[in-house]
C-alpha cells in the first residue's frame, strides 16, 4: 500500500535470459479483491537497452496501457487475473521463504 492509501502491483515474467514483461496495475480494493481498471501498462523490458552511463535508454520504447486486472488471495496465494491477455490464468504467487 502506498503511502497515500492507494495499492499497486508489479508482475514480472521472464521468458528468457534475454526477454523480460513487466505490468504495472494501479489497484482499487472492493469486495475482498483488488482491481485495476484499465490503467494498467505492460512493458517489454527485452526492448529497454543500457546507456553507458548505466541508465536505460526508453527512447524507441512505448508501454501497453489501457489494461485490467484483479488479484485475489486464496489458501494458495495471491492469484492474478490479466484480463486482456489472460497471462495470468491458473498462475498463483507465494512467498518464497
Amino acid at each position: 500500500m502506498n503511502n497515500d492509501g492507494n495499492y499497486q502491483a508489479l508482475v514480472m515474467w521472464i521468458n528468457s535470459s534475454d526477454t523480460c514483461e513487466e505490468w504495472t496495475y494501479p489497484l482499487n480494493y472492493m469486495n475482498g479483491r483488488f482491481i485495476c481498471f484499465g490503467s494498467g501498462c505492460k512493458y517489454d523490458l527485452g526492448n529497454i537497452k543500457l546507456k553507458e552511463d548505466g541508465s536505460y535508454d526508453t527512447s524507441s520504447f512505448t508501454p501497453q496501457e489501457g489494461l485490467i486486472a484483479e488479484f485475489y488471495m486464496t489458501e494458495e496465494g495471491i492469484v492474478w487475473k490479466d484480463l486482456n491477455e489472460n497471462r495470468g490464468k491458473d498462475r498463483i504467487f507465494t512467498a518464497i521463504e
